[in-house]
């Protein structure tokens, strides 16, 4: 068995554990923690080995046909933070069957398109010698992004989170209901999503890699104000993520080795909240990795339970909400969060299947998995001459905006 084999073989490993625990924390934490919101157990044992058999076929299929480049780092953390949840509640809830074989059809695509797009070459060969003068990040204008949303944060935290610092994960909810409540311009909304999901990770990434450890520290401070003004969770978790890639880096690891350890420290990220509710009935773990992991798997389903029997969005809650009125009275993430879970505080974000199918039903599971995988091959072409730690952090970064964000908004304010 040669060096290479082993790894994928190690490789798959790390994602059958991840797939395990998830199930586990789902059956055991998931579903007695948050039945309230709709998150029950309706196991069905064909549908569960069937979800296995599809998990084995796409998790060989992908490890054993993409390259170890950046392209195959961006999907297999796709992989891990959308399509693993996604296909492993089939079984576990009472999943729709024409719904569980679309989504994968829409995988299956996506996977498609990464693989032709890794091998397309959209530059052109540069002499070594030049490559220092290429795509280099300059601390000088890390700096100035660092003070400029700096100033932001303070700004928005007096005005909208009249300087309160929220000290517990349970309290978040609560914020983002009296956030709704306060008339923001759209203005305003895009500053603070920029400022909270591209400038302040992107300055802690730099930071990291430069071993400025108290702006790094500054950074992660801000990103805490950030999230007690409307309790984006999401805003706050992508910190230590950056941490494990930049130290699994500095070891002079490769990008494999960084998807493994995201698998591996999500895995014991799963199996401390399931110890901690089991033993001491503290959820507060548990009910950020069901934030991270089933949250978006089950607006998928949710997107497409409401949209298969109603009229599409069409972009008219996204970059054409300023030319074409929605057909739902409010917004649709919100909607689609009181239906399905019964909380009207619950903002349904979905940047994958549950957009793609929300917006454009059949049609967009064919164009989204082109446009991201373009889009990223894109970027992933760009950032060929940067330091390893600072482009895959970045890529951690856009990903993470995406599976959280509609697309086209991702587009404008995720970076």
């Amino acid at each position: 068995m040669n060096l290479t084999l082993k790894g994928k073989i190690s490789e798959i490993t790390y994602l059958i554990i991840f797939k395990l625990v998830y199930d586990l924390v789902y059956i055991f934490f998931t579903t007695v923690r948050f039945e309230y919101i709709q998150s029950v157990l309706e196991f069905d044992i064909h549908h569960y080995i069937i979800n296995w058999l599809v998990f084995i076929i796409y998790v060989i299929t992908t490890i054993f046909s993409l390259k170890h480049n950046s392209m195959a780092f961006v999907f297999k953390c796709i992989v891990i933070f959308s399509t693993i949840p996604t296909i492993s509640l089939f079984g576990l809830k009472n999943i729709d069957v024409k719904a569980f074989w679309n989504i994968m059809g829409y995988w299956v695509l996506m996977l498609t398109f990464f693989l032709i797009l890794q091998n397309v070459r959209l530059y052109k060969s540069v002499d070594s010698r030049d490559n220092t003068q290429i795509n280099k990040i300059s601390l000088k204008y890390t700096n100035f992004i660092f003070y400029i949303s700096i100033i932001i944060t303070l700004l928005l935290w007096g005005w909208l989170g009249n300087f309160n610092i929220i000290t517990s994960f349970s309290s978040a909810s609560e914020s983002r209901l009296a956030l709704r409540g306060i008339h923001i311009p759209s203005i305003v909304r895009y500053i603070m999503s920029w400022t909270g999901n591209v400038f302040l990770p992107f300055c802690f990434a730099i930071f990291l890699s430069k071993k400025k450890k108290w702006r790094a520290s500054l950074t992660f401070f801000a990103g805490i104000l950030l999230f007690s003004i409307n309790g984006m969770k999401t805003w706050l978790v992508i910190y230590p993520m950056i941490w494990s890639v930049f130290f699994t880096l500095k070891s002079r690891q490769n990008m494999t080795k960084v998807t493994n350890r995201i698998a591996s420290i999500s895995s014991i990220f799963g199996l401390t909240g399931l110890v901690l509710f089991y033993f001491y009935g503290e959820s507060t773990i548990g009910a950020l990795y069901h934030r991270i992991f089933s949250v978006p798997a089950e607006i998928n389903y949710n997107f497409y339970t409401f949209i298969s029997e109603n009229e599409p969005l069409l972009l008219r809650e996204s970059i054409f909400r300023f030319i074409s009125d929605s057909p739902y009275d409010g917004r649709f993430t919100f909607l689609i969060g009181e239906i399905f879970t019964g909380n009207s505080a619950a903002n349904a974000n979905n940047g994958m299947f549950g957009d793609a199918y929300s917006n454009f039903k059949i049609f967009g599971l064919i164009l989204y998995p082109f446009l991201i995988s373009f889009v990223f091959k894109i970027l992933t072409s760009v950032f060929r001459n940067e330091d390893i730690s600072v482009s895959t952090n970045i890529l951690l970064i856009l990903v993470w905006s995406l599976i959280n964000t509609s697309f086209f908004t991702w587009l404008i304010t995720g970076g």
